[in-house]
């Protein structure tokens, strides 16, 4: 009856934490979702700390098989993680496209300008070009 009760309790502790880690991983893809990129580096780094707190006994821990419930919260969570992976990976990419328009955009600004200092001595032809 001991391993029994044990095995109860590794399995409600068990789901104590996929249940936190799934809430936070949820609290992330909304944050995402928001571009509230300062929320989610806080949640992240929250998410992080209680993998290190709670985490340490299940991975020091006996091995035990996972049951239905959990299964299906671990399938649910490595889904959600790809796709907030995925959303991540499209705003770095947008931010990264972003980045390069900005810096085309002042290259041709400067050139703009040096060329109208170099015209004119004194006035850029930025604003005759209609730029």
């Amino acid at each position: 009856m001991s391993g029994w009760k044990e095995s109860t309790q590794a399995d409600d502790s068990l789901d104590r934490f996929l249940e936190t880690y799934w809430q936070l991983s949820k609290a992330i893809a909304g944050e995402i979702e928001k571009c509230n990129w300062d929320e989610v580096n806080r949640l992240l780094e929250q998410r992080e700390d209680f993998i290190q707190r709670e985490g340490q006994q299940f991975a020091t821990g006996p091995t035990l098989p996972l049951n239905d419930k959990q299964r299906d919260l671990l399938r649910r969570i490595q889904a959600l993680e790809q796709d907030n992976q995925g959303k991540l990976e499209e705003q770095m990419s947008l931010l990264t496209k972003q980045m390069q328009q900005s810096r085309r955009t002042r290259q041709a600004v400067r050139g703009y300008m040096e060329e109208g200092i170099d015209r004119t001595g004194l006035v850029s032809t930025l604003f005759n070009r209609e730029v």
